[in-house]
Parts: C-alpha cells; structure tokens; sequence
C-alpha cells in the first residue's frame, strides 16, 4: 500500500528541481514566471516596476541558480515545472511577510542596492 508522506508525518522528498528553485528569491521568481510567459525584460521591468538592469541582473542570477545556459532553458525549466514554482512562489511569500532571508548567512536585502 502507498500511504502519503504527510499522512506519516515524515516530509516528501524534495526533488533536484524543489531543491534549486528553493534557492531563488521572491522577485527571481517573479521574474521567471514573466520570463516563461515570453516576455522583454522591457516587459518584464514595466510589470515589476524595476529597471531592466535590474532584470537582466535577476535573469543572470536564475540561470546560475538554476544551473541553466541560457533565456530558453529557463523557460522550458519554468513552463516544465508550473506546479513547483506555484508551491516556491508561496513560500516566498511566506518568507518575505515573516521577514526571512533565503539565505541564512545574509541579512535580509544585504547587498541590494535598493528596494525591488
């Protein structure tokens, strides 16, 4: 018999994909969810109300994370793992309202040059 991870108390298994787009902030998601939807980093900067400086700097930040090479893997990755990001993009939030860092040796915005 199957029985759920949740219903036995023990987490499921975080899957390569979960574990890398753990790694991304609230605002890298953003900017992937607009990125698999085909849009400019003009668009992208007008939606987001951030330069596209800025934009091209979250892009390059995801492809890292993501350990991805270019703009089209990112958006096959994001179009190919619609629910994870759904499930990443709410605990960001979550994250973001209790004022928490993804990364825990970092201060919160540390590095950041400005507001997003």
């Amino acid at each position: 018999k199957f029985y759920s991870p949740a219903l036995m108390g023990r987490p499921p298994q975080s899957t390569r994909e979960e574990r890398l787009l753990e790694q991304l902030t609230g605002r890298e998601l953003d900017v992937l969810v607009l990125l698999s939807q085909a849009h400019s980093n003009g668009e992208i900067s007008r939606t987001l109300y951030i330069s596209e400086a800025t934009v091209k700097k979250h892009i390059t930040s995801i492809l890292g994370k993501l350990q991805l090479k270019s703009r089209m893997a990112a958006m096959l990755f994001a179009n190919n793992n619609r629910e994870l990001i759904r499930t990443a993009v709410g605990r960001a939030a979550k994250r973001d309202r209790r004022g928490e860092s993804v990364c825990p040796s970092k201060a919160h915005g540390a590095g950041e040059g400005g507001s997003h």
